[in-house]
């Protein structure tokens, strides 16, 4: 196994797969010969080769399931090493930019998500207010190709009608649009032209002025022209 590990992992710190950390269970190697030495100083035990980096800092974040399954976490920290070894920690992380921070609070305001604060963290949010800052975060970076799914799911009738008003904003700005949704109104409002996923198989493409929910409603069963021809063919073979 060692000789598999190349000289790019080197210098480097070796820790125990279980409890190796901010030195215990590790030791720091700078050759194969250390490293082939410090595997043996542990017992062979499961390890990891960690690549010893010049970082700046670190961000981390805990998480930890309580008894009762709940899924709980402290705010993201903020973590300063000193010769590879874990010193000081920060909570919460400061440098949060000013420019980030605004941007959180107008996407909140912009999107009338209900959240406590740009610092609020993401499992804060119901599923709804969830779903429109990520759908608003997305289309406020004014992307060239956007591809969304479910777009309104979840949200308030006004919300939803945002939603789709920026989407239309995005595709007359120049951004191709792909919207997949269960949503027949959705799509029949914010498309340009319709296609229909059915038995695994991909429509024809169909303008929305062509279309009707009859129509689409044969489609979803996958009867659109030629289908039923090519059904029979593989029948027949």
């Amino acid at each position: 196994a060692l000789a598999r590990v190349g000289a790019d992992l080197l210098p480097g710190i070796l820790k125990t797969a279980r409890l190796g950390y901010d030195g215990k269970g590790q030791i720091r190697v700078k050759t194969p010969e250390d490293l082939a030495a410090a595997w043996a100083a542990l017992g062979h035990a499961p390890c990891l080769l960690e690549k010893m980096l010049p970082l700046a800092f670190e961000i981390s974040v805990i998480v930890a399931r309580r008894a009762d399954g709940e899924v709980v976490n402290l705010p993201v920290q903020h973590n300063l090493h000193r010769d590879g070894v874990l010193a000081v920690t920060r909570v919460p992380a400061p440098g949060v930019s000013a420019a980030l921070s605004e941007q959180a609070r107008g996407l909140i305001e912009r999107f009338r998500v209900k959240a406590g604060g740009p610092q609020a963290m993401a499992q804060s949010l119901s599923g709804g207010n969830l779903q429109k800052f990520i759908v608003g975060r997305e289309i406020e970076a004014r992307p060239q190709l956007l591809i969304v799914s479910q777009p309104t799911w979840g949200v308030d009738v006004g919300a939803a009608a945002q939603i789709r008003g920026e989407i239309l904003a995005l595709r007359d700005a120049g951004c191709a649009v792909l919207v997949v949704s269960e949503e027949l109104d959705e799509l029949f409002e914010i498309c340009d032209r319709l296609h229909v996923i059915a038995k695994g198989r991909l429509s024809p493409s169909l303008e929305r002025a062509q279309a009707s929910i009859e129509r689409i409603g044969e489609w979803m069963s996958g009867l659109w022209p030629d289908a039923a021809h090519e059904e029979v063919g593989h029948a027949q073979a």
